[in-house]
């Protein structure tokens, strides 16, 4: 499958390594150095996923961030995050915003990699065949990954988002417990992701929800997740 990825890097030596690393494993990179770049590009390129630098000489990258996840034609773009100021609490505030990967300089060649890899993975719906998935009064559009609840049409969730929620209604009532939400949705075992991801992302997930949406995501302690029609 071709891949195009674009960078978006204004540090020449992180943009040689990023250029050679991925073009190593066969991707095709375009390469940008500022803010205004990136967002007219991503634009007419409709890449495969960003790599998105937060700190550019124009506007900040949080700003590129927030206004490609702002677009509807760019929000469901995966994006992996690159930083060199990795300040507190802003992995979190990164992911709870639609970021698909959080990394920070210098990082570790092999990491970059497999973390390429598991954004593109995740691009695939879970259950491709399945066009649409019903539980109760939720109705899960795998397609155009779109989220129903009765009338209201909800397009706001990041592809992450969306593949837990898919993943919880499709086993719905049962329990999923954290290693399976690991394995099928990050593509990685339980202990290599953050310990918070998983929170971070269920958290946002009810948050998009509401409580008039007439499904809930219920905490199991020690066990994991299940989602419960009201």
């Amino acid at each position: 499958m071709h891949v195009n990825i674009l960078v978006v890097e204004d540090d020449p030596f992180v943009e040689r390594i990023l250029k050679q690393t991925l073009t190593a494993e066969s991707y095709t990179i375009t390469v940008v150095r500022n803010g205004l770049q990136a967002l007219e590009v991503a634009r007419k390129l409709m890449p495969d996923m960003i790599i998105l630098d937060l700190g550019l000489p124009d506007i900040s990258g949080h700003d590129v961030f927030r206004i490609l996840k702002n677009d509807p034609a760019s929000r469901n773009i995966p994006v992996l995050i690159l930083t060199g100021l990795d300040k507190e609490n802003q992995e979190t505030e990164m992911l709870l915003g639609g970021a698909d990967e959080y990394l920070t300089k210098p990082f570790d060649i092999p990491l970059l990699i497999a973390r390429v890899r598991n954004v593109l993975r995740r691009r695939q719906p879970l259950t491709p065949a399945v066009s649409t998935l019903e539980c109760g009064s939720l109705k899960l559009d795998s397609r155009n990954r779109i989220v129903r609840t009765g009338d209201l049409e909800i397009t706001s969730f990041s592809p992450k988002e969306f593949d837990i929620l898919y993943l919880l209604a499709g086993e719905s009532p049962d329990v999923v417990d954290r290693a399976t939400l690991s394995s099928r949705v990050w593509g990685e075992p339980q202990e290599a992701i953050h310990p918070r991801s998983i929170d971070v992302h269920i958290r946002q997930i009810r948050t998009k929800l509401g409580s008039e949406s007439g499904v809930a995501i219920e905490t199991v302690s020690g066990k994991g997740y299940r989602l419960r029609t009201c």
